[in-house]
């Protein structure tokens, strides 16, 4: 803010005209005569000319000096002054004189009456009623004086505007410079702002990048871990169906035990002993036969099943022997039925065994899909998991890539701005120079 200067307080347009007016010059009014007219010329001396008014105060014209004057310097003028007739009447020579209020504006009345040498002065009135004259003389004073005030208050006005200048040179260069110098700081921060996020998407690219190998690497996982579950179920069918032929095996070894024991009260009937123990035989040979192929169907797992296979098929092999030896060998019937008994019991036990460890493997094939099946929908869940972090990271380059077109326009604002500011900076200086030259 600049301190305004303390102008003078100029009076009021009433008092200026009630000081410059003339309020003792004498009137007439209009039913008077020259004669009167004539002695009030007389009397006052200087006299330019002489108000009239109604029978109310107010002016209507006014009679000047002049005129007067002419007619008394005319050779008949004494002679017209003698006429009695001619002596009372003022109105050949009551001549418009101008007339305004007291209150009237002093520029205005200067400004209508400024040059204007048809008149002599005015009249002014109060209230519509005579108050007195305002010479040309006295006008003239006061447009002097008016002038004068009017000099003063621009001198002080100019000493106003040198002081508000050179306050505003300084605040204006301050300004300037203080806005020169927000500008490169904003160019800077622009520049460090672009630089930021061109690393942010550039890290984000890389992120992109591993979270959609990340999520290849889980699709791979998921697909090897349905196939390990669809490997499991086909196990876990084989292994079943191993267990049932053990099942059968048993069966089958509980009906040879019988026959066996048959074949022992029956000793008499050879003929049919051999034909059972030779279908046995058939029976043991089919049974280890399944066996092996179970046990290279499980691999590993079924090592022991095909011990127990070899083990059925070497039975097999000496009930064979044993059935062609009882044809000739009749008398070791008893011996031979005691031995397959036996062998029997051993294959009945050995079943068993194959039997629980085809139970056990079931189990575990069972819990093992089922984990399986676990791991698959966990990897599944991790993929979708990807697929949303790499649908953010998108997002997030795409906000990236938003943030660094606005740090380009910050940059070219910055710019714009420090070319105002120089701008600006030039035009107050010139302005300055320019107002103090004036």
């Amino acid at each position: 803010m600049f301190a305004s200067p303390h102008l003078p307080i100029a009076r009021s347009t009433t008092a200026r005209m009630r000081e410059a007016s003339n309020r003792s010059v004498p009137t007439i009014v209009h039913t008077d005569g020259l004669k009167q007219v004539i002695d009030a010329f007389q009397k006052t001396a200087g006299l330019r000319f002489l108000p009239v008014l109604d029978d109310m105060g107010a002016p209507v014209g006014a009679i000047y000096e002049a005129d007067i004057r002419r007619l008394l310097f005319n050779r008949f003028g004494h002679d017209l002054l003698a006429n009695p007739g001619i002596s009372s009447r003022i109105d050949d020579y009551l001549a418009p004189c101008p007339a305004r209020d007291i209150a009237t504006p002093l520029d205005v009345v200067l400004r209508e009456f400024s040059g204007d040498a048809g008149f002599e002065g005015l009249i002014l009135t109060e209230g519509g009623r005579f108050h007195g004259i305002l010479s040309n003389r006295a006008m003239l004073r006061l447009a002097a004086d008016a002038e004068a005030e009017r000099s003063a208050g621009r001198d002080l006005r100019i000493q106003h505007i040198e002081t508000a200048t050179s306050g505003f040179r300084h605040i204006a260069e301050a300004a300037t410079g203080d806005l020169a110098t927000a500008s490169g700081e904003l160019a800077t921060l622009a520049a460090a702002f672009l630089q930021s996020a061109k690393g942010n998407d550039e890290r984000g690219r890389d992120m992109a990048g591993a979270a959609r190998e990340a999520s290849r690497v889980l699709q791979s996982i998921a697909l090897q871990a349905a196939s390990l579950a669809s490997a499991g179920e086909q196990v876990r069918a084989q292994t079943m169906a191993t267990n049932e032929a053990a099942a059968i095996a048993l069966k089958y070894s509980e009906e040879g035990s019988g026959r066996a024991a048959a074949l022992s009260a029956t000793s008499s009937e050879i003929g049919g002993v051999v034909e059972l123990i030779q279908t046995i035989s058939s029976q043991v040979r089919l049974l280890s036969l399944n066996a092996r192929i179970e046990a290279a169907r499980a691999g590993a797992a079924g090592a022991t099943f095909g011990v127990v296979a070899d083990e059925i098929r070497q039975l097999a092999e000496q009930t064979q022997r044993a059935a062609a030896t009882i044809a000739a060998r009749t008398g070791a019937v008893d011996a031979a039925v005691d031995e397959a008994l036996s062998n029997h019991g051993a294959m009945r036990d050995a079943i068993a065994v194959v039997a629980r460890a085809t139970a056990e493997i079931e189990l575990a094939m069972t819990e093992q899909s089922r984990s399986t099946h676990a791991i698959a929908d966990h990897v599944r869940s991790a993929d979708g998991r990807a697929r949303e972090v790499t649908a953010g990271i998108d997002l997030m380059r795409s906000d990236a890539s938003a943030v660094i077109a606005r740090a380009d326009r910050v940059d070219a604002m910055a710019g714009t701005i420090k070319g105002s500011a120089h701008a600006i900076h030039r035009t107050v200086d010139g302005f300055l120079r320019e107002l103090a030259a004036a």
